[in-house]
């Protein structure tokens, strides 16, 4: 039986809505590697301040986040398919190691009915390289060779935040991060397409707005022509009948002027696309009590 599923390198977005983003100034550059250049500045709003907790008696382990607005001029690598080497970068392992997921993942059996993701693929490969003879090694050498590239290794090895990484294992902490890295990127990857089928969708009513004003115009052109044939008749009935006609007006053509108002109305119409306001804990660590960004905010520093 044919694999039901899309293509491992199908685009999320379609060629319209890439062009629509595009023109919208949210996609930056052609794919390159499998990755685009986009923008955040759509999914950036100014965030909430979060009250702090009143204290309590017991310590615990739980801190609250106060997440940080990423620059104006932010942007990300953001991969074009949703299973490919591109996806697993960007989820923080180096290109090798992604190949080698990739692999596993495509040559699955029974691909219609696995019910596995390329996530489920991606900590495996993580529970694999993790024996417990390796456990004493340093986080570094143990995260290489477990194929996490150096963002990833930086974000997770961040001193600041040591407190809070020994309240669980490093194993932990590493897959609890890719499946934040990996709900980020389609809450992206979905807010771009929104983005592009609302704008879509305004500019088609935009259009079907000045079409429908474009047919009452001719319907009052036409209108006028056949009083200006009325008037002509009337003419010619008062020529020949002069002594009846005085007391009779001919009918008025409808007024142009009203015409062209109506029209420039509909000219000045202005159009506008709403964009979802996503959440700045999607591109954040919820872990992090002082809104330090994880791998996919490092990806945007240059």
């Amino acid at each position: 039986m044919p694999n039901a599923l899309p293509p491992l390198d199908a685009d999320h977005l379609s060629l319209e809505q890439v062009e629509t983003l595009e023109e919208l100034g949210l996609i930056l550059s052609p794919p390159i590697n499998g990755k685009r250049k986009v923008s955040l500045d759509a999914f950036t709003t100014p965030p909430p301040q979060i009250p702090d907790p009143l204290p309590t008696s017991r310590p615990s382990a739980t801190f609250h986040h106060h997440p940080s607005t990423p620059p104006h001029d932010a942007t990300i690598d953001l991969p074009l398919a949703p299973w490919s080497v591109a996806t697993l970068e960007f989820l923080g392992f180096t290109p090798a190691a992604a190949h080698e997921i990739l692999a596993h993942f495509r040559d699955r059996p029974n691909p219609k009915f696995n019910c596995y993701d390329i996530i489920d693929y991606a900590e495996s490969h993580v529970q694999g390289k993790d024996p417990r003879q390796k456990s004493l090694l340093p986080p570094r050498e143990l995260m290489t060779q477990m194929g996490l590239n150096e963002a990833m290794q930086d974000a997770l090895t961040d001193p600041r935040f040591a407190g809070v990484a020994g309240t669980e294992t490093l194993q932990f902490w590493i897959l609890d991060t890719l499946r934040v890295n990996y709900d980020a990127l389609f809450t992206l990857q979905d807010g771009l397409r929104d983005i592009a089928i609302a704008a879509a969708a305004a500019a088609g009513e935009g259009e079907g707005e000045k079409g429908g004003s474009g047919d009452e115009d001719d319907e009052d052109d036409e209108d006028a022509e056949d009083n200006d044939d009325d008037e002509d008749d009337d003419h010619d009935h008062h020529d020949d009948h002069d002594d009846h006609d005085h007391d009779h007006n001919a009918p008025r053509a409808a007024s142009s002027s009203n015409i062209d108002a109506d029209a420039d109305a509909d000219a000045s119409t202005t159009l506008y696309a709403a964009t979802p306001a996503l959440p700045l804990d999607a591109f954040l660590d919820p872990r992090n009590p002082g809104g330090a960004p994880l791998h996919i905010i490092a990806q945007t520093r240059e």
